[in-house]
């Protein structure tokens, strides 16, 4: 899962063109947003406990969440760490974490 830095440079200025601001949702319902856009999963059906495998998403639908998660968050996922999120409530944590050590 690795991109070189000139394409994952790329794919995030696409991005961050089609990218809503950010609203006072819990992390959990951003991510389930983000989802929503890439995969066509209702955002409501998401929970926590769901893989990526669970909500349809392949190998290219999981780097275009991270590099969105990237963008919305404002948060760097190193690619050895995005592996071992395995479910969208351990990538919500994760983000959690990471604002408020930022802060």
């Amino acid at each position: 899962m690795q991109l070189s830095n000139s394409l994952s440079d790329q794919l995030a200025a696409r991005l961050a063109q089609t990218e809503e601001p950010v609203t006072d949702a819990s992390t959990l319902a951003r991510i389930a947003a983000l989802i929503e856009k890439i995969s066509g999963t209702d955002a409501q059906t998401v929970e926590a406990h769901h893989t990526p495998e669970d909500l349809g998403l392949g190998s290219l639908d999981r780097i275009e969440l991270m590099v969105r998660v990237e963008d919305t968050f404002g948060v760097r996922i190193d690619e050895h760490v995005a592996a071992d999120l395995a479910t969208v409530g351990k990538l919500s944590e994760y983000i959690d974490q990471q604002v408020t050590d930022a802060e």
